[in-house]
């Protein structure tokens, strides 16, 4: 796979395209761990029904009847249930009507626009430290040495 940088412009958007011929799971996102936080991350699910064939349940009545040897294991799908979290069905665990989405996860609310007032704050004892900083600096520099 080739991994290239692009800049998305503010309200922008990028076609990504590539060959689906690795069913999984797949994370994509940068490293930034805040815009993991801020909901700037995606799930991509490849060739889902081949994955549904390579996995079971480990036990669970959801397994697939065609399985391979591959098995999620039972710890993870005790975290998912003690999180209350569906293992079966869409993003939202709706196993009826796959289109229906309601109760899936929704990302956080937009950061407001413009400076709040803790930034503010923030930014003007961020100035007054670097001016005082710089100020030292000079001071110490300009002090006579003697020897």
């Amino acid at each position: 796979m080739r991994r290239d940088t692009v800049m998305v412009n503010p309200h922008g958007n990028v076609v990504l395209r590539f060959k689906a011929d690795n069913p999984g799971i797949w994370l994509f996102h940068c490293h930034i761990e805040w815009h993991v936080a801020s909901g700037l991350i995606a799930t991509i699910i490849e060739r889902p029904l081949d994955l549904q064939n390579i996995l079971s349940l480990a036990g669970s009545p959801y397994a697939s009847p065609n399985s391979s040897a591959l098995a999620i294991p039972t710890s993870h799908i005790e975290a998912c249930t003690k999180q209350d979290i569906s293992i079966a069905g869409n993003a939202a665990g709706n196993q009826e009507d796959l289109f229906d989405l309601k109760g899936q996860n929704v990302p956080p609310a937009p950061l407001p626009k413009g400076f709040m007032p803790k930034g503010i704050v923030a930014m003007t004892f961020s100035v007054v430290a670097a001016l005082l900083g710089m100020g030292v600096i000079g001071w110490y520099g300009n002090l006579d040495r003697k020897e």
